[in-house]
């Protein structure tokens, strides 16, 4: 920048001679300078600013950035001549700058375009359409570090950016502003650098890359108590299935609910009453698709057994997980159950601080998660144990946790989920595939881990795997398979004039193994407008299948070829295959 306002500084006063003063500025100061910026492929230079010199005096008086269309507007000027000159490194010298005089009142324009030896330049969507006025940062690929800025541009009213770039590896990056409908998104539409799509680009090539964003998800629904009460000032907390935080929500005076700014997945839903007592059972969610929400209808809980006034703080130094996979801290009591959780990060997301809060007097043991840490603390009621900061090791020389995720035909799947989970079935860290279907687990302690998948798309949850971590052993390299899955599909109805809108048909699996890793893989779908269910990607099994209205007030759940749930009839899922059940029909009073 200095050598480029030095050149200007010599380029002015060297005009100041050639182009002649045009005497005195005149009082009225309404002239007006709009410089383009452009390369000789017609790409838009947005990366830099634009600097203004008055000839003769070897003083600048303005710098601006250039607009997201290429555009640098100088207003309230002076009549007289002047030296544009843009700031940038790229082009030849002779055309970072121009001439312009103009007369009071005057409106003038200029072009300055650039020779770009290569370039990177792209659109951004969002669900297929542009995204005009973002910021697109450019990062320069560091080889499995950390990426580092190298610039950032603007995308014009078209969605479309540019950037002129010395040769090199680079990934894009596209930060959300306050209730944007989309999510950070790296290369190649992921949410991680680590597995962004990384860029090349060579000496005298222009590259283009089209980056779509990763549209948000929205959750709605109301809270009602089982006398079907709305209750009013209750606060949800909302995480995925492996309890990272995704948004949180408070009921209004109608019981009523909307989190936004999700990812796409499924989600469980802990809530408190407006006193802040736990509310049960927890919710779990089918999968909500970037784009889309989902409406859960009137979700009924109760008041869960009172939680006690004890609580455990700790504050973690060391090797702290970062954002993307923040450090699990949890704590169980003598028979075993996780009583309370919480993340903690290297971050600003979560910081390094935890609270383990509400816990009765009692013996408990607090674990950090795929660490080998944990500590035996006992409470006394209302007590608060601090346990003050634990710092978390650094692990080498552990073996890590290698695998492939692949179709039932063979091919490896992209972007799908990968969690690991400690002995106790706390799962702890989350990856997805990369193009090769592959995932690694690296700095984890000896013992025993379980891998499981989360269904997604098309595909479904591979079968848990058990691995033992050891010091010095052979990498465990792991093959997951993703097995067919079957349809079913059907018709529910309801007397004369009611709609079928409100049902929910869900498969329930006869062998009660409807939970995967910890959470239930729901298999349900809300029947449209003329009563027609499809539920897709069903595991093989054998299922009855229930269909309930959600609404309050509503009939009582019907079943196919049966009164009850006991009595009513199975339906056997295979790989690949659609099943068609007998219609399931809504009968008695209800709806009052």
């Amino acid at each position: 920048m200095r050598f480029v306002s030095a050149v200007a500084a010599a380029l002015a006063l060297a005009l100041g001679g050639l182009v002649g003063a045009s005497g005195a500025a005149v009082a009225a100061d309404s002239a007006a300078i709009t410089v383009w910026t452009t390369t000789t492929q017609g790409m838009k230079v947005t990366h830099s600013s634009v600097e203004l010199w008055p000839v003769g005096t070897g003083e600048r008086i303005d710098i601006r950035r250039i607009r997201a269309d290429g555009s640098t507007r100088f207003t309230g000027l002076a009549a007289g001549d002047y030296v544009v000159v843009v700031a940038t490194p790229y082009g030849k010298p002779s055309e970072r700058s121009a001439a312009v005089s103009v007369a009071d009142g005057e409106h003038a324009e200029v072009t300055l375009t650039l020779t770009a030896d290569q370039t990177l330049s792209g659109t951004l969507r969002l669900s297929g359409e542009p995204v005009a006025g973002t910021t697109v940062t450019v990062l320069r690929d560091n080889k499995g570090k950390r990426p580092g800025k190298v610039i950032a541009v603007k995308t014009d009213a078209s969605g479309t950016w540019g950037a002129i770039l010395d040769p090199g590896r680079y990934l894009l990056r596209v930060d959300p502003v306050a209730r944007s409908p989309y999510l950070r998104t790296y290369s190649g539409s992921v949410g991680s650098w680590r597995n962004a799509t990384v860029i090349e680009v060579t000496a005298g090539k222009h590259v283009t890359h089209t980056l779509d964003l990763i549209a948000t998800a929205s959750l709605t629904g109301t809270l009602r108590d089982h006398q079907g009460r709305p209750l009013v000032g209750a606060r949800l907390d909302v995480t995925g299935r492996f309890h990272e935080a995704t948004g949180k929500a408070v009921t209004d005076e109608s019981g009523s609910f909307a989190v936004h700014g999700l990812p796409a997945g499924q989600f469980v839903i802990f809530a408190a009453d407006a006193d802040g007592i736990a509310l049960t059972p927890r919710t779990l969610t089918k999968n909500v698709r970037g784009g889309s929400t989902l409406d859960l209808g009137d979700v009924t809980v109760a008041t869960a057994q009172p939680k006690g006034t004890a609580r455990i703080t700790l504050r973690l130094g060391g090797a702290v997980g970062d954002d993307e996979n923040p450090s699990v801290v949890y704590v169980k009591d003598a028979r075993g159950r996780v009583l309370a959780r919480e993340v903690a990060s290297s971050g600003e997301e979560y910081g390094r601080s935890v609270r383990l809060n509400h816990l009765p007097a009692g013996s408990y043991r607090v674990y950090i998660a795929g660490t080998g840490w944990s500590k035996k603390v006992r409470l006394a009621q209302g007590q608060t144990r601090a346990l003050g900061t634990v710092k978390v090791p650094r692990l080498r020389g552990t073996t890590p946790i290698t695998g492939v995720v692949r179709k039932a035909g063979g091919s490896a799947i992209k972007g799908f989920y990968v969690s690991l989970c400690d002995e106790r079935k706390v799962c702890f860290t989350e990856q997805r595939t990369n193009a090769r279907g592959r995932f690694t687990f690296k700095g984890i302690a000896r013992g025993k881990y379980t891998v499981i998948t989360t269904p997604g798309g098309p595909h479904l949850a591979t079968k848990p795997r058990t691995v033992q971590v050891r010091s010095g052993s052979t990498a465990r390299d792991l093959t997951l398979t993703s097995p067919r899955g079957g349809t079913v599909t059907g018709k529910v109805k309801l007397p004369a004039g009611t709609s079928p809108t409100t049902v929910l048909v869900r498969l329930v699996r006869t062998n009660g193994a409807n939970y995967h890793g910890g959470a239930e893989h729901v298999l349900a779908d809300r029947a449209n407008a003329k009563g027609v269910f499809v539920v897709k990607n069903v595991p093989a099994g054998t299922y009855r299948v229930v269909a309930r209205d959600t609404q309050i007030g509503g009939y009582s759940d019907a079943y196919p070829k049966g009164a009850t749930f006991k009595k009513s009839a199975k339906i056997r899922v295979t790989a690949g295959t659609k099943v068609k059940t007998p219609t399931i029909r809504f009968t008695g009073s209800g709806r009052g």
